[in-house]
């Protein structure tokens, strides 16, 4: 946030951008101000048009989306998704998965915002059984699954608390992600005669940091930092 640094944006094939924000608490103005910074520097240094979407989970019921200050009116689309029974969603591709019935991806798709919707259970129960699905879902290709599993963690890490996220990372290392991720840096070890790369592969998936695997699988000096720094000779 002191760095004015955005959540998300997506380059539209008119050359406009969308600014995505998640928001697990209701900042009102002050958030619509931070918002507009955003993209009004976004906008000067990329010279591109930028509209501000914010997901806001389950638990705000009605945002602000407008801020008027001298001559100037801003604006946010807000999406809430407190109308829509995540719990029922769950339940009902539970079922399916039970039954050994093909789970289509469009079916699977609504998982990465599951955290955001309406139902009895709390967002960490609700990450959970996702997880649990999709590790039953085996007619949807390798890649559509990981990029699923990365997208449900992401929003897991930005809307839990320290303690709930423990959990979230036990889950996340029976996913096909933390799989690939590890077999990926098992190979990788082997082939350079980096025997100790599966190791802090493993300890970084222990902790939940799949982003920083991904970089030390990429960047050479920062594996050899990282193993330094736990210890791993």
């Amino acid at each position: 946030m002191r760095k004015l640094s955005r959540d998300f944006n997506l380059i539209r094939e008119d050359g406009s951008w969308i600014h995505f924000e998640f928001q697990s608490t209701d900042e009102g103005v002050n958030g619509l101000r931070r918002f507009r910074t955003y993209e009004a520097l976004a906008s000067y240094h990329h010279r591109v048009s930028i509209t501000t979407v914010v997901l806001y989970s389950g638990n705000i019921r009605n945002p602000v989306t407008e801020l008027t200050e001298g001559l100037n009116t801003y604006r946010v689309h807000a999406v809430t998704l407190r109308d829509r029974d995540g719990d029922a969603l769950l339940a009902g591709l539970e079922r399916k998965a039970e039954t050994g019935e093909k789970i289509r991806r469009a079916e699977l798709v609504p998982l990465a915002l599951v955290s955001l919707m309406g139902g009895e259970l709390s967002k960490k129960e609700r990450i959970k059984a996702a997880f649990r699905i999709l590790r039953k879902a085996e007619h949807v290709p390798e890649t559509d699954m990981r990029k699923l599993e990365a997208v449900i963690y992401a929003m897991a890490d930005k809307f839990l608390d320290r303690a709930d996220m423990e959990e979230i990372k036990e889950e996340i290392k029976m996913t096909r992600l933390g799989q690939m991720l590890v077999e990926e840096a098992l190979e990788e070890g082997q082939e350079k005669g980096e025997d100790n790369l599966a190791r802090l592969a493993e300890a970084l998936l222990n902790a939940g940091q799949t982003e920083t695997l991904r970089r030390v699988l990429e960047d050479r000096d920062y594996r050899k930092k990282l193993l330094k720094q736990y210890g791993i000779e």
